[in-house]
């Protein structure tokens, strides 16, 4: 039951709740979700047709996080809520852990602002003392999820 009221839980609470936890999960490992991002806009970029999954951004598709790489939805959240990438359709996972279950393909919705902003989380990296407690792009992330209505953290 939801504490605030005496209905049970339902779907929008669990998403809201779900993207509390990814952003948790993601501001605990800021530097994970800059390489993360740096590495979903390459496959991105670099892909003839400009889709990618979250696979094709794996170095190791065999390794596991030890952290449950619960971070790693926020990696793709974060870019299409900037409007860098949207959802093109959906794939069989490479990844063993995953066993072949589903996956979201995603293809670039704005390149010169994914270029822009890889560019921009290269910089963030490079100065790693400087890398804030939070993720590089929360602050854009939240202000563009509160104008949409949605509750992010």
């Amino acid at each position: 039951m939801n504490s605030n009221s005496n209905r049970p839980i339902g779907r929008d609470d669990g998403q809201r709740l779900k993207e509390h936890g990814m952003a948790l999960a993601a501001n605990a490992k800021p530097d994970r979700l800059i390489v993360g991002q740096i590495s979903m806009l390459d496959a991105l970029l670099e892909s003839p047709d400009t889709t990618a999954t979250i696979d094709d951004a794996t170095a190791d598709l065999s390794s596991t996080f030890g952290d449950g790489g619960k971070w790693r939805g926020t990696v793709t959240r974060a870019l299409r809520v900037l409007g860098i990438i949207e959802k093109a359709g959906a794939v069989k996972s490479r990844r063993p852990s995953r066993h072949c279950g589903f996956v979201t393909l995603w293809r670039v919705r704005d390149r010169p602002k994914a270029i822009a902003f890889r560019h921009r989380l290269r910089a963030i990296l490079s100065k790693p003392n400087e890398i804030p407690p939070a993720a590089s792009n929360s602050d854009q992330l939240n202000n563009k999820t509160e104008r949409q209505g949605m509750l992010f953290n």
